[in-house]
């Protein structure tokens, strides 16, 4: 397991102590414990830097989390604009499709951030939903009966928001609301 510290690190935007964690042997591709990587940390935190030297390392590009969202659309999530044109230079897929079936664009145009839409609009990104005319597919309808069983069954009579295991359920994986 990597130390956390390496997470730290890429969050934060120390470039010579991610530098000095890769030097001694950590995959770039490491998984913290919600199932991010050191470059959707990155994301997260607009630091281009620490993004260029993990990529130069080998590093995913298309890697995804729980979710299915890549660093890209954590970028766009948390608005770090320098860090999204960077990522799409290097050649990230600006159009990725998440767990909710949403794109980094149809995420922009819902959560109103007017200057990353015109920026993934700019990068060639493509939303699968236009505003009035399409929503996001539903899932699958489940019971409150059915929900309320899954999680009795995993959490083993615990509430279902539960949070003391690691390695979640079949259904929902790491990081999902039954761990």
């Amino acid at each position: 397991m990597v130390s956390q510290k390496f997470f730290s690190a890429c969050s934060t935007g120390k470039l010579e102590v991610v530098k000095g964690f890769l030097d001694n042997g950590v995959d770039p591709d490491a998984r913290d414990k919600y199932g991010l990587t050191g470059l959707m940390w990155t994301g997260r935190k607009g630091h281009v830097q620490v993004a260029q030297l993990l990529l130069s390392r080998g590093a995913g590009i298309e890697l995804g989390d729980a979710n299915r969202r890549t660093a890209l659309f954590h970028g766009v999530t948390f608005q770090r604009y320098e860090l999204v044109k960077f990522l799409a230079q290097q050649g990230a897929n600006v159009s990725p499709v998440d767990y909710h079936d949403w794109t980094p664009l149809d995420f922009s145009r819902t959560s109103g951030h007017k200057k990353m839409v015109a920026l993934l609009e700019a990068l060639g990104g493509l939303g699968r939903y236009t505003e009035g005319k399409s929503q996001p597919k539903q899932k699958k309808a489940v019971t409150s009966i059915e929900k309320l069983s899954h999680f009795l069954k995993r959490s083993k009579g615990r509430p279902p928001r539960y949070r003391g295991g690691s390695d979640g359920c079949k259904r929902h994986g790491p990081g999902g609301p039954c761990y």
